[in-house]
């Protein structure tokens, strides 16, 4: 793999490329190099983990799991306490 440095690039460009890339939860290097990849016509080679799961098992897959409700927990039990031994000696 090949490691490039991009130098001279404007406040603006780079501003853009920063929020793009928080947009989509990538880093800043990922997002250069998806865009790069697209713009030569070739797809990237790496997907995150969560995008794989997202691709499997999201809605858009018919798969939409019903989160159980919250409900509070229930009462502690109430123990009584009763003195054990304890008789002169």
């Amino acid at each position: 793999m090949t490691n490039i440095a991009i130098t001279q690039l404007n406040d603006g460009t780079s501003t853009r490329l920063r929020d793009r890339a928080a947009a989509s939860g990538r880093s800043v290097e990922e997002e250069a190099c998806l865009l790069i990849c697209r713009a030569i016509g070739h797809a990237p080679c790496w997907r995150d983990l969560a995008s794989i799961i997202r691709s499997r098992f999201g809605p858009a897959n018919g798969v939409d799991l019903a989160l159980p409700s919250c409900e509070p927990g229930r009462e502690p039990p109430t123990v009584a306490c009763v003195a054990v031994g304890g008789g002169a000696a």
